[in-house]
């Protein structure tokens, strides 16, 4: 199947994408869960670190909730629910008739969220996030123990809708929908 064909099926053509319920994007989807599980895992504990203070500031209580309610809307559901998710599991599809190296994680989570073999567009999005990600975690880092844990909060409220995100895109897609945007195969 020539990659035109493949970029029609993803775009709304007569016939569907791969499909997204074989091992390989079993693998890959697990394998990328795993990540953020992990992330989770490391973060809670700065996250609660704030409540085990024996006084902390007035504020405080609503900053927390004002941070996971946040990154719950912009990182979880504007950021990886209606855009990283859905590339992610349409290009887990195409893991089928990779070379058996590509089925191999890191290397699945690698080409199905977009850093091997897509076009420059979806290279140039996927590795300016991670910087963007690097960037951010360096500076919060940074931050007094309260502060960190309210946007540890947040974060791991995003990270947890995140990977709820993920499995409900492979069920749906694994039923036949389709994803009508851009996955940036490589050309």
């Amino acid at each position: 199947m020539s990659l035109g064909s493949q970029l029609r099926e993803i775009r709304g053509g007569s016939s569907p994408p791969p499909s997204t319920r074989t091992i390989s994007s079993f693998i890959s989807c697990l394998t990328f869960t795993s990540v953020l599980l992990n992330s989770i895992r490391r973060l809670l504990p700065h996250a609660l670190h704030p409540f085990t203070l024996t006084s902390f500031p007035a504020f405080l209580p609503y900053a927390y909730a004002g941070s996971v309610l946040w990154f719950l809307y912009y990182e979880s559901y504007k950021g990886f629910h209606q855009k990283f998710i859905p590339v992610f599991v349409t290009r887990s599809g195409y893991l089928k008739g990779k070379p058996a190296i590509y089925k191999l994680p890191p290397v699945n989570v690698l080409y199905s969220g977009g850093w091997l073999e897509a076009s420059r567009k979806r290279k140039i999005l996927s590795y300016g996030v991670s910087l963007f990600v690097v960037l951010a975690i360096a500076i919060s880092k940074r931050l007094p123990t309260i502060w960190r844990g309210c946007l540890d909060a947040g974060v791991v409220a995003g990270l947890g809708g995140a990977v709820v995100s993920l499995w409900v895109w492979w069920g749906k897609m694994g039923k036949g929908e389709k994803w009508e945007g851009d996955i940036g195969l490589k050309k």
